[in-house]
């Protein structure tokens, strides 16, 4: 940069309280340069040439901390926005509910979010909302007038079989020995 280092600029903007975020991309890969800018605020420190995708997850990473910090304020984090995620996939398991779906609507990437629910679930999503729907199930099968197909299209599954199979390796028992063993 003409006339003042990367260090010089974000010391210039601390100075005049700037609270911008910053990434340096650098062609100096001296330890000592890295640690002064993290310890200056930066929010990473990527070497040339750049990776893509090793920009393009830090960005987002960004994203969703500013949109934390701006859809829930500063004493509200980001879990709360996990929190209203899990709300909404529990009360619409039933719909059309898809992770990408979700994403657009919270402004968050896919896979940024996907981490962020297996971090806190311990499961992915498609396990996790495969788990509501079968415990809803669960619950419908109590109903001898429905029929195991029509529970399956009741909880979100569009396919009876593709229901089943995921009932029993969620399960282990097959909707239809379950239902039995309720009776």
């Amino acid at each position: 940069m003409p006339g003042l280092t990367g260090l010089e600029l974000v010391q210039q903007m601390r100075g005049e309280g700037m609270d911008t975020k910053v990434i340096f991309i650098s062609g100096y890969a001296e330890f000592d340069y890295a640690r002064k800018a993290l310890k200056m605020g930066a929010s990473d420190y990527l070497l040339k040439p750049v990776e893509e995708e090793d920009l393009k997850d830090i960005l987002e990473e960004l994203i969703l901390e500013l949109d934390g910090t701006k859809a829930y304020g500063e004493v509200e984090n980001v879990s709360f926005g996990i929190e209203e995620i899990l709300l909404e996939i529990q009360k619409d398991c039933c719909e059309d509910i898809t992770l990408k779906g979700l994403a657009e609507k919270y402004y968050i990437s896919d896979s940024r979010l996907s981490v962020l629910l297996k971090e806190r679930l311990g499961m992915s999503f498609p396990n996790y909302l495969a788990s509501i729907r079968i415990k809803k199930a669960q619950e419908l099968m109590k109903d001898e007038r429905l029929s195991l197909e029509a529970i399956a299209k009741m909880v979100g599954f569009k396919d009876y079989f593709y229901f089943s199979k995921v009932f029993k390796k969620t399960e282990g028992i097959s909707p239809g020995r379950f239902r039995k063993k309720i009776k």
